[in-house]
């Protein structure tokens, strides 16, 4: 929720007068007294006139004989002439004083500034939510902290840094980690943007990159090693008017270029021709368009030079500095994530201060208790504890009420925690008044191991005494950190992201244990009890994905084997995780906090180490998606209109949309092919009705655009949200909803010119010899109608039909010259995760830095005979885009390898038809 109340510069002056009485009171009395004095002179003036008036129209006769009507005249006269004087001196007063007052501007400048970044940031997660008011408090005691000085330039300096400090410190300590920095970042821009040093068209390029641009109707790329949408980026980038050379240079040192781009560090290395000069922003603008992956890093680098390194790394305050800023009716608010309590540590913070804590966890029923214990603190000076409010929001506004109408009757002592998940309806003023503090727990398998080696008891590692519990126990542990930090890395991790929390552990633990009890010495373990225990049930029992499933039973069948107690076991083959040959639980904890690394190798998780870089590339995506959503649509540094610029986006679109489909003459064209009576010419035909669809309603809404924005007809709430959408250039929702997922409108149209110039090849000149997969809204189906095609030749019963795979030597689709005997040829398959051998045939390890690697052309068939399992293939899930969810799962295919098949499920490898 966004506060309309206040515009921005109606805030500016507001909070102008605030700085003015607190640092110039003198000035502002004298302010306001000649505003007084200014209008009263100008009511008498008007009273003179008034009074002049209606002498003149009670008057009878010659007015030069009326003695007293010429008195009125001469003191009216006179009154004037000293009014008029007053006024000018007034005026000039006034004008003096406004010009000092004007001084301190860029203060409440820079207040009005902060604000409405803080009423933004409500838009990414409704519980951010601070009021104006809390807002004027913080920035009044800003204003008394910051150092004083006689020198006024040297002051606003000295109040304007201790301000933005404060209130960042303030906001960040009730945001999560992965909006700190978008947080930061908001603030950087918008203070750099008001102050000139950044203008729109730059912000535009940062946040939007190439979205906007169609890959076909741009200079081509130089070179192959480009990829595209770096291209994209780049051709966005020329636009700036330092940029505009870029193109050039690039295509003339292509070596300098490339050499900067596989860099190690690019944010810290000198970029080639004349760009090293930039400051730190249009260096970022660099990484960010060239090296995504390293857009954080840059953005690190530029928030310290813009904003100081104080606002880079910095930890949350202490929570006893967190209490000194509460009072009676100022709750603390703590904001709680997966496996987060703060309990523990307001009441050790309370028996440190010995101030008694009355504690209830809410439910049902519990706000009884609760109520009891408010009354009773708020006699005695208590604090109280309320955990998990969210399960009782109706209580919370009865909290509400009670804070709001506090009075000074309540104990000075008395202190309120609060603690909740995120949810929509917590009541806005109790919300808005707490001093908020988000809670998470520590990322990384050092954390993890930490924390779970602190929940164990040492009665839990002594509890058996066979040589096997301490060394699976510590295997559990870590297999349990691995799949909970797994998640992190988005559809390359899980494809569906799983809450495994701390109770997961605790039942495999307890089943670890029973089963040592009961094991037969002589037998041993039995692992394949322990492996469908706890991968099946314990863990897999919140799994609902069949690919998930086949990872956590591979992590299984690696790790909970009698391997892990070979003094040479590694995890994920990494020498830095290892078992250890330990006892106590303190040795443990001193092992994980010196020896296992504080950044995570993804090779712990199987995972190679390009999955940084795609974990990276999520990050940056997101904050730059974050900030285009919440962004208001204003006029570009060209002075150009979001309706402009949208206006400009439909002709463009219109320009090059494709022709429509006409029905008559697409089934004169299916005739020749065996018309309806083939399922590859009915699924043709679906596919060719749909684009059609696609193609009519792009067609309709750019025309009503057009109208709309020329105030022909009523911009309706659709038409307002596709123009939204096509000024950020995204895909509209109603268009992505009838066609497919794409990351922005460039991409998404280059498609669909793409995907109708192959049903149209397809309609004139038959069936091609390989097909475009990724150029199909229903693959499925496609594979489909190929295997009745094939089980009707052979008479086969289609549900005993299976498909079958192989890649082929055929690199490209150009190098298939003929049909498949049986079957299709598919081509423009990517490898997420590994790469082809196109020598031997098989998968390899991924090169460093390439994420998504071509598949020659592959044939697809179907066959009769169930596959036997093969330790020499690997069967691979193909998507249809990067987000593994089971709607964009297309089938499996078989990939040769010289690995285990275990190492690819580990790291995740998959095919996709589009890597966007």
């Amino acid at each position: 929720v966004v506060d309309f109340t206040v515009t921005m510069k109606g805030l500016e002056q507001q909070i102008l007068g605030r700085v003015i009485e607190k640092e110039r009171y003198e000035l502002e009395e004298q302010r306001h007294s000649v505003l007084t004095d200014v209008a009263t002179n100008k009511k008498m003036v008007q009273q003179y006139e008034r009074d002049l008036l209606f002498r003149l129209s009670e008057s009878k006769g010659n007015l030069l004989d009326d003695d007293e009507m010429i008195a009125v005249l001469q003191n009216t006269k006179k009154a004037a002439k000293e009014v008029a004087e007053k006024l000018v001196i007034g005026e000039m007063t006034e004008a003096k004083i406004n010009e000092a007052r004007e001084e301190y501007r860029p203060v409440a400048a820079r207040a009005s500034i902060l604000y409405f970044l803080i009423a933004e940031m409500t838009l990414v997660n409704s519980m951010y939510n601070t009021s104006l008011a809390v807002f004027l408090r913080l920035f009044d005691i800003a204003m008394d902290r910051s150092d004083k000085s006689p020198i006024v330039q040297k002051r606003i300096e000295n109040i304007i840094s201790f301000a933005t400090h404060h209130i960042f410190r303030y906001i960040s300590r009730g945001l999560f980690s992965n909006h700190k920095i978008l947080y930061t970042l908001q603030m950087a821009l918008k203070i750099d943007m008001a102050s000139g040093k950044i203008t729109r068209d730059m912000f535009n390029v940062l946040i939007k990159g190439g979205a906007a641009l169609d890959l076909t109707q741009t200079r081509p790329k130089p070179f192959q090693w480009i990829p595209d949408h770096v291209w994209l980026n780049l051709v966005s980038l020329s636009g700036l008017p330092f940029c505009r050379a870029v193109l050039e240079q690039i295509t003339q040192n292509g070596d300098g270029w490339k050499k900067w781009y596989d860099s190690e560090a690019p944010e810290t290395t000198m970029l080639p021709d004349v760009y090293d000069r930039l400051d730190s922003f249009g260096k970022l603008l660099f990484v960010r368009c060239w090296r995504e992956d390293r857009t954080v890093l840059a953005t690190n680098i530029y928030l310290a030079e813009s904003l100081g390194p104080k606002f880079v790394s910095q930890p949350n305050p202490e929570l006893e500095e967190t209490w000194a800023e509460t009072e009676p009716n100022i709750p603390v608010l703590f904001l709680l994530s997966l496996g987060t309590d703060p309990t523990a540590n307001v009441d050790s913070l309370s028996k440190k201060l010995r101030v008694p804590m009355l504690l209830t966890s809410m439910g049902q029923g519990q706000d009884v208790f609760a109520r009891r214990q408010m009354q009773q603190a708020m006699q005695q000076g208590q604090w109280v504890m309320l955990q998990n409010c969210h399960l009782d929001l109706s209580f919370m506004e009865e909290i509400e009420q009670q804070i709001v109408t506090m009075k000074g009757d309540v104990h000075k002592d008395f202190r309120l925690f609060l603690s909740t998940e995120i949810v929509e309806r917590f009541p806005i003023s109790l919300m808005q008044l707490a001093v908020k503090v988000a809670c998470e727990a520590p990322m990384g398998i050092k954390a993890g191991m930490l924390r779970n080696y602190n929940w164990l008891s040492e009665e839990m590692l002594s509890v058996i005494e066979k040589k096997e519990w301490k060394p699976l126990l510590y295997a559990m542990c870590f297999m349990h950190t691995t799949v909970v930090e797994r998640k992190r890395f988005g559809p390359l991790g899980w494809n569906t992201p799983y809450e495994f929390n701390q109770s997961d552990l605790q039942a495999s633990i307890t089943f670890l244990q029973t089963h040592l009890y009961q094991m037969d010495a002589k037998k041993g373990i039995s692992w394949s009890t322990v492996r469908y225990m706890v991968c099946e049930v314990h863990y897999g029992g919140r799994i609902t994905d069949d690919h998930d499933r086949r990872l956590m039973n591979t992590y299984g069948d690696v790790w909970l084997d009698s391997a892990i107690f070979a003094g040479k076991f590694r995890f994920g083959g990494c020498d830095a995780y290892y078992i250890p040959p330990l006892n106590k639980q303190q040795e443990y904890l001193d092992f994980i906090e010196k020896s296992i690394p504080l950044y995570d190798n993804p090779l712990a998780f199987g995972m190679h180490p390009n999955a940084n870089i795609t974990y990276r590339n999520q990050q940056s995506a997101a904050i730059m998606d974050q900030i285009l959503a919440i962004q208001p649509k204003e006029a570009s540094g060209s002075g150009e209109t979001p309706e402009d610029t949208v206006l400009r986006t439909v002709e463009d679109l219109m320009k090059k949309l494709p022709e429509d489909f006409n029905p008559q003459q697409v089934k004169d064209w299916l005739a020749p092919q065996g018309a309806m009576t083939q399922p590859l010419n009915i699924f043709l035909k679906q596919e060719v009705d749909r684009m059609q669809r696609v193609i009519k309603t792009v067609r309709h809404e750019c025309k009503d655009l057009q109208l709309a924005i020329a105030g022909t007809i009523v911009m309706s709430a659709s038409l307002q949200t596709t123009l939204s959408a096509l000024f950020d250039a995204k895909v509209p929702n109603n268009w992505e909803n009838i066609s497919w997922i794409s990351p922005t409108l460039g991409f998404w149209f280059g498609d669909v010119i793409m995907r109708s110039a192959q049903l149209l090849n397809w309609l004139k000149e038959g069936r091609p010899k390989t097909y475009w997969m990724t150029g199909f809204f229903n693959p499925q189906g496609f594979l489909t109608s190929m295997r009745q095609e094939i089980t009707r030749a052979h008479g086969w019963a289609l549900d005993t039909v299976a498909l079958t795979t192989e890649v082929t030597k055929f690199l490209t689709k150009e190098d298939v010259k003929q049909y498949p005997e049986e079957g299709v040829y598919v081509h423009g398959l990517f490898i997420d995760g590994a790469a082809w051998e196109i020598n031997e045939m098989r998968l390899m390890d991924s090169a460093p830095k390439v994420l998504f690697s071509p598949l020659n052309v592959v044939w697809v068939s179907a066959t009769n005979t169930a596959r036997a399992k093969d330790n020499t293939i690997y069967v691979c899930p193909c998507y249809k885009v990067p987000r593994r969810t089971g709607l964009n799962y297309i089938f499996d295919i078989d990939l040769s390898t010289r690995d285990a098949p275990e190492k690819w499920v580990m790291r995740g490898v998959a095919l996709l038809c589009s890597k966007q």
